[in-house]
């Protein structure tokens, strides 16, 4: 179980690699669109990576570059992410 605090327009969560501050005020924590895009990318690079080993591809790195839309209309509520992944290795063909 997740357990988080609340205090002060700050969110956290203590993980058992640090501290996750979580606030719509970028100067004090992650903001919570920021941290919903990242899971997106976390988890779809997580699958990527899987497949590109599966069909045995090497891969020297891959960047991943993510943007999202915004519907300031219904509460700012995110209406689209887009998630480019950026592959570089050897022998890598245009097809794979």
């Amino acid at each position: 179980m997740l357990e988080y605090e609340i205090k002060d327009g700050l969110t956290s969560l203590q993980t058992e690699f640090h501290e996750l501050h979580i606030s719509p005020d970028p100067s004090i924590g992650i903001k919570p669109s920021e941290l919903l895009v990242s899971s997106l990318v976390g988890c779809s690079s997580a699958i990527l990576t899987k497949v590109l080993e599966k069909k045995r591809i090497k891969v020297d790195s891959i960047r991943v570059q993510a943007s999202m839309e915004r519907n300031p209309s219904e509460a700012n509520r995110i209406t689209k992410v887009d998630i480019h992944f950026i592959i570089e290795g050897k022998n890598i063909s245009e097809e794979k």
